[in-house]
């Protein structure tokens, strides 16, 4: 039985990634679906290579998102620089 479109998105850890710090990054609503957009388009590239080299989706998603780093560190590192970016 296919599983819904909702319940896939909630196992991509992409997009798991990405929406966490969307909701958690201090920005303008703009800003924040604009920085979204970027992150998700670099890690989907990631996600691409390790899955040329021969590794299943999932897991290249996995570790495309654990080298990334701690969601939260990178939360607060980017809500600096865009209250320092706009004063």
């Amino acid at each position: 039985m296919p599983r819904d479109p909702q319940h896939r998105e909630a196992d991509d850890p992409v997009t798991v990634l990405v929406g966490r710090l969307e909701r958690a990054v201090v920005a303008s609503r703009r800003q924040r679906r604009e920085l979204a957009r970027e992150l998700e388009g670099d890690l989907r590239e990631a996600v691409s290579a390790r899955v040329e080299a021969g590794e299943p989706e999932h897991a290249a998603a996995a570790a495309a998102v654990a080298e990334f780093g701690d969601p939260a560190a990178i939360a607060r590192e980017l809500s600096a620089a865009m209250l320092a970016d706009h004063g």
